[in-house]
């Protein structure tokens, strides 16, 4: 927990230096850096590797439904976020890119062509972002510049860029971002490791070991990150890790996973019913961010879904 805790301090810390090094917006950052899931795509492809898809299909699909009920809720909950324009957008755009996703896992599998075309789609909608990002700046309510300044050092950008920083401390903030995400992935893989012990001691299921315990277990990171940039007076990192992360989890996470080994799921129904929970999810937050603030009561809405979604779980199994 403390690697997960400084991993989300030193990742928004440094993010929106790190936007500015690179000539995006920080929402951008967050959708590409903080959205990337190192570790449920790795548990993912080695779950599929080792013929157990269930684990694999059920931690995609459980940890997009852990982030926005959960982490997003609870970091509603804490602090009001606010809701630019460029975000909505962003969510609208992750609901047409995921919809292949959903569709092949109503349909019970991911043949090989499919991992195929969601790793294609992943990588459009990078290059989308970073496209859209990289134009004179749509963001509306939150200039790079001026809250890289605000939260710069005297003796480097704070002074009105009298001084052009070297090139390594421009390349700094983007190092320390990777660094941060590293130190948050490993957090995330120990958290798995005691998980998957006390889901063999329980005797569950594969795809419920994949919608519950892993689920959460490898999602644990995106708790801090939602509400620690929250906090800090930066919700567009934290709606942007959380979009991007559903995105990753849906297009290279479950591509990567098929491409290694076509995935069949194993509980259909759990499958598909637990899928269309998830895509409910994402449609309901659209709804929500629409009013251009996500209040405690949201919050609490989505919390309150995630403990239903937990014991529907539990009692059918």
């Amino acid at each position: 927990m403390a690697l997960l805790l400084g991993g989300a301090e030193l990742f928004t810390d440094n993010a929106v230096r790190a936007a500015r090094a690179l000539r995006i917006s920080t929402l951008a950052l967050g959708l590409i850096f903080a959205g990337a899931e190192p570790e449920e795509l790795f548990t993912a492809a080695i779950a599929s590797a080792r013929e157990a898809p269930g684990i694999s299909l059920g931690n995609l699909v459980g940890t997009n439904i852990t982030i926005i009920a959960l982490a997003l809720g609870l970091a509603a909950v804490i602090v009001p976020i606010r809701v630019q324009r460029a975000t909505w957008r962003y969510g609208a755009i992750t609901l047409a890119a995921t919809l292949p996703a959903i569709a092949l896992l109503l349909w019970g599998r991911v043949p090989l062509w499919g991992g195929a075309v969601l790793v294609a789609s992943y990588f459009v909608y990078i290059l989308h972002v970073v496209y859209r990002e990289r134009q004179p700046l749509e963001v509306a309510e939150t200039s790079v510049q001026r809250v890289a300044g605000e939260l710069a050092t005297p003796a480097g950008l704070g002074n009105g860029g009298a001084h052009r920083p070297s090139a390594w401390r421009r390349a700094l903030p983007a190092g320390l971002v990777l660094v941060s995400l590293a130190v948050m992935g490993g957090g995330g893989h120990f958290t798995v490791e005691g998980a998957r012990d006390l889901a063999t001691w329980l005797g569950m299921s594969e795809s419920a070991i994949g919608l519950s315990i892993v689920a959460f277990a490898t999602s644990a990171e995106m708790l801090f990150l939602a509400v620690v940039p929250a906090l800090k007076g930066h919700p567009e990192i934290s709606l942007g890790g959380i979009l991007g992360s559903y995105a990753f989890n849906l297009t290279l996470g479950l591509g990567i996973a098929a491409l290694i080994a076509p995935l069949v799921a194993p509980e259909r129904r759990l499958v598909a019913l637990s899928a269309l929970f998830m895509l409910g999810l994402l449609v309901l937050l659209l709804l929500l961010a629409g009013k251009g603030t996500l209040k405690r009561r949201d919050g609490l809405l989505l919390v309150a879904l995630y403990a239903a979604f937990l014991a529907l779980l539990f009692a059918v199994l």
